[in-house]
């Protein structure tokens, strides 16, 4: 008799901030810790500002890691913040975290795949809305033109986008299960944080102490104009899917408090069963396109196929862990950074002469198995 084949199972998870929130990216604050001497004005010319501001959705690496975190801190293989059986640990939640494009990378122990950051809106408990990023090119009539330019460095052909103000760019818009679009700035509210640094040894002030941070929050409470007093318009939560073995009991951290991004910032993390994927589809134009739905890793020969795109960039950094190396799982922790790599925003859209090209392309996205198993390079 043959082995049973292991199951798995797939979960919808979603995470409601209890306060504002943060998810950093490239940039950082001026480095001014004592151990960064060395390369503390190397480090400050190519990542850091005064000012700070968060993006709107987690990284997939964060994701990731909040939940390999969550498994391996409810299992008797780790305590007082350190790992104290590493062969079974790395059982659990895989012998590293994400690398890209190395030997084990996408191995994540009883985590199997972590699909796409998405939005949906709870407000009516019988009525969840799911949401899909719209198209950056959906507010405008956009037409072939005879320009050309280099990206790159391959020469592609620019669009003719009616409507388009450069000084404004693009409206990041997404599109609900109900055939309603939403914008970001409708469901986005800034946190604005001042302050002043002071160095940790003189305790004085640097030329450069001062300090902005930009958090966001949830928008889903408008204020009455006359009284004041706060009226509930929306239940915004983040959410992702994903699967895992089936010896792995997701369920039972349902209602649990977690942190995710550098800030750590707070959630409290549902598990969902049997919810399936509503997000719509998005039905353009022209069926010759692709659209991204997170972010994306795509390298310049893989663009020779595309007639012309309409994107924007997102630099991507990562913490590197692995179970046998990294000692404290703080957040005093020293990780090792990645180094810094470009991905296409979602909502970014591409155009192709014909169906054959848009569904080569696809398949080269498919083809970075890495990044696709924790949810980067989706589309629709």
């Amino acid at each position: 008799m043959g082995r049973t084949p292991k199951m798995s199972k797939k979960f919808l998870i979603t995470l409601k901030p209890i306060d504002k929130f943060f998810f950093g990216g490239d940039m950082t604050f001026a480095v001014s810790s004592p151990e960064d001497v060395n390369n503390k004005k190397q480090q400050n010319e190519r990542y850091s500002s005064y000012i700070i501001k968060s993006r709107h959705l987690p990284q997939q690496t964060s994701l990731l890691g909040m939940l390999r975190f969550l498994i391996l801190s409810n299992s008797p293989f780790f305590k007082d913040g350190k790992i104290v059986d590493k062969k079974e640990a790395s059982k659990l939640i895989g012998p590293q975290s994400f690398m890209v494009l190395q030997e084990g990378a996408g191995t994540f122990g009883q985590i199997e795949e972590v699909g796409a950051c998405f939005l949906i809106n709870k407000f009516d408990k019988d009525n969840i809305v799911f949401y899909s990023f719209a198209p950056f090119d959906s507010e405008y009539i956009c037409r072939e033109s005879d320009k050309f330019g280099v990206v790159n460095g391959l020469e592609i052909q620019l669009p003719n986008l009616t409507g388009y103000n450069a000084k404004d760019g693009y409206t990041v818009r997404i599109k609900g299960s109900d055939d309603k679009y939403v914008t970001f700035s409708d469901i986005f509210v800034e946190d604005r944080r001042l302050g002043i640094d002071r160095n940790i040894i003189s305790g004085k002030t640097d030329d450069s102490s001062l300090f902005k941070q930009i958090s966001y929050r949830f928008n889903d409470f408008s204020k009455d104009g006359d009284t004041g007093a706060k009226k509930k318009i929306a239940d915004w939560h983040f959410a992702f899917y994903v699967t895992v073995k089936d010896e792995c009991n997701i369920s039972e951290y349902d209602g649990s408090i977690v942190s995710v991004g550098g800030d750590n910032s707070q959630f409290v993390l549902r598990v969902n069963e049997n919810i399936g994927d509503i997000r719509p589809q998005l039905f353009g134009r022209n069926a010759e396109k692709v659209v991204l739905q997170s972010p994306t890793y795509i390298e310049r020969k893989d663009l020779s196929g595309v007639t012309f795109f309409i994107t924007q960039i997102i630099p991507f950094r990562f913490m590197q862990t692995t179970v046998n190396n990294t000692v404290d799982y703080t957040l005093r922790a020293g990780y090792q950074r990645s180094c810094r790599y470009e991905l296409y925003a979602p909502g970014s859209v591409f155009y192709f002469r014909n169906n054959l090209a848009a569904n080569d392309f696809k398949k080269v996205l498919d083809s970075y198995k890495a990044f696709r198993n924790i949810g980067y390079n989706e589309y629709k």
